[in-house]
């Protein structure tokens, strides 16, 4: 499977192979280990990324999915963060205007081209505890504005919109080494909101491999019952 660009023109096409919502209970190895709040089963992406941030999708790096791709020019940002508090872009307060008006007219169903930003975000990072037999590995982001697309090690995983709502994609079939996001801003289902908002984007909540309580992005391993 891979990402088609042209789908995120459907304010329906909201979510592909994101894991359905379910309760955000944590797990912990042992009684001792719950008294610290820490758990082994979680692995926290929080920190530095590679970004490399552009004006409109056909400014994107082709290619940046590639485990070999060069990114050694792009910046390194904290994760989380509003990018335009990072000194890309501005913040912006929406009220009867959309962001993108004085750029482009655009109709319900359109989604901008000309001016809307994508943000390309890389990461490396190994488990810090293996997979063990009946385990399953996912990846959780807590908040991406607009709209998220995540490969892992070169292969498309899946996508996802609502800005304020966790993302989390199975990478069990996926996993050795590594991993590549890609967000944009505004995506089918942005002229449906706009009344009063300040509008800012990024990766503000959690990564990583398991489903974290703090910061942008964690892994998760969890087994199968």
């Amino acid at each position: 499977m891979t990402f088609d660009l042209n789908r995120i023109a459907d304010p329906e096409y909201v979510k592909e192979n994101r894991l359905d919502p379910h309760s955000d209970h944590r797990w912990f190895a042992s009684p001792q280990e719950a008294t610290t709040g820490t758990s082994s089963f979680e692995q926290s992406l929080n920190g530095l990324w590679k970004l490399h941030y552009a004006k409109s999708p056909a400014l994107v790096v082709p290619g940046f999915e590639r485990v070999d791709v060069d990114d050694s020019g792009w910046d390194d940002v904290p994760v989380p963060a509003h990018v335009q508090l990072l000194g890309y872009d501005r913040p912006q307060y929406t009220n009867v205007q959309y962001p993108w008006d004085g750029y482009e007219q655009l109709e319900p169903g359109q989604v901008p081209q000309r001016y809307n930003p994508v943000a390309t975000y890389r990461r490396t990072f190994t488990l810090e505890h293996p997979l063990e037999d009946g385990e399953r590995l996912s990846v959780s982001f807590h908040g991406a504005e607009s709209a998220v697309a995540v490969w892992l090690n070169g292969a498309y995983v899946g996508y996802g919109t609502d800005s304020f709502t966790p993302s989390e994609f199975d990478l069990t079939t996926r996993w050795s080494t590594g991993r590549t996001s890609s967000w944009r801003r505004w995506s089918g289902g942005a002229p449906g909101r706009g009344s009063r908002t300040r509008t800012s984007s990024g990766s503000r909540a959690c990564s990583g491999t398991s489903c974290c309580t703090a910061g942008p992005a964690c892994t998760s391993r969890t087994s199968e019952w």
